[in-house]
């Protein structure tokens, strides 16, 4: 039979509702009382009951993760499909910090640019004490109506001033990538962005046109295209730019994904990484390293903004009126073997 509060209770002699107050950290109850209920409830392996606790301190002890996004594939990592890695990658450590605190977590993609879904499904009171928006995709109108919703929530991988974000520095990441390229003698280099959707996209440019001039390097627009998130889309963008006779000595890619898809085409052009073609990926993805040559890119610390965006979350909940969080984490480059000196 599972133990109750009562045997707690019994075993500590102390009344129900004195357990009850250690339980949720009352402030009420003394020291010495408290270590007798603590020693009680290890003793006798107790759980508490956290849906009845719920009903008494108004939590759900559940944290919603909503990942924004414009694709309506359900087919996430074919080569067509939308390669959803950094959320995969981000979600253990999401989901081991959330666990420290004995909450729970519901996911869900939600789809921006359907017009019938104002909000994720999950990002209601009634379920969720507050919410991680993760990735990149999102737009003023959505970040306005989950203002309105009330619910505290932290953005992981955007940014807006109204809201906790925890985030990597796109533009600095494709600066040193870009820069790191030059430094190897590429003058050639073409950039494929990610869309136009995601919020990094129009600071990973500024980071690529930042390092070009500094080198005093021209920039040809046609030289700089975008794909969405998928090693399809990223084919058929180096498609085109061949197509326009555009003969690069490196390229970077907004993503992983991006980068890959962009070298498969070039290596049925019979161009060989890095002999004749050196890349740079961005995200570091499990992608980079099990691409062949392995792939040098930006390690954003997705780890890192995983844990920290928990720890901001949890504050939030249980501070409603903290200072805001603005948190850039540095990201790196990650030097493997795509990348020749020329």
């Amino acid at each position: 039979m599972a133990t109750t509060i009562k045997d707690v209770a019994k075993a500590a002699d102390v009344s129900v509702s004195t357990v009850s107050l250690v339980i949720n950290n009352s402030s009420l109850v003394k020291l010495e009382t408290r270590y007798k209920v603590l020693q009680a409830i290890k003793e006798l392996n107790y759980k508490p009951n956290e849906y009845a606790r719920s009903l008494v301190t108004k939590t759900k002890k559940v944290i919603g993760v909503a990942w924004p996004t414009t694709n309506s594939s359900t087919n996430w990592f074919s080569f067509e499909g939308h390669t959803d890695t950094y959320l995969s990658e981000l979600l253990p450590s999401i989901e081991k910090e959330i666990n420290k605190s004995n909450y729970s977590m519901m996911l869900e993609h939600f789809r921006i640019n359907d017009p019938s879904i104002f909000l994720p499904s999950i990002m209601d009171s009634t379920k969720v004490d507050g919410m991680l928006v993760t990735g990149g995709i999102v737009n003023d109108e959505v970040l306005q109506r989950i203002q309105e919703a009330n619910i505290p929530t932290v953005l992981v991988g955007s940014r807006h001033p109204n809201f906790d974000y925890v985030d990597t520095d796109p533009e600095l990441g494709i600066y040193k990538s870009t820069k790191y390229l030059i430094e190897k003698g590429h003058k050639d280099i073409v950039f494929i962005n990610g869309p136009d959707a995601s919020q990094s996209s129009a600071r990973k440019l500024n980071g690529f046109y930042r390092a070009m001039k500094e080198h005093a390097l021209p920039i040809n627009d046609k030289w700089v295209t975008q794909a969405e998130y998928s090693g399809a889309a990223a084919y058929r963008a180096m498609s085109n730019i061949w197509d326009m006779n555009i003969r690069p000595t490196a390229i970077i890619g907004g993503f992983d994904c991006i980068t890959i898809g962009a070298l498969r085409f070039l290596h049925e052009k019979g161009l060989n990484c890095p002999s004749d073609i050196s890349a740079i990926g961005f995200e570091d993805s499990i992608l980079a390293e099990y691409s062949y040559p392995p792939l040098t890119t930006i390690q954003v610390h997705k780890e890192q903004i995983g844990i920290e965006a928990c720890k901001t979350l949890l504050n939030r909940i249980n501070k409603p009126n903290a200072k805001k969080v603005k948190l850039i984490i540095e990201p790196h480059l990650v030097i493997r073997e795509s990348v020749k000196q020329i």
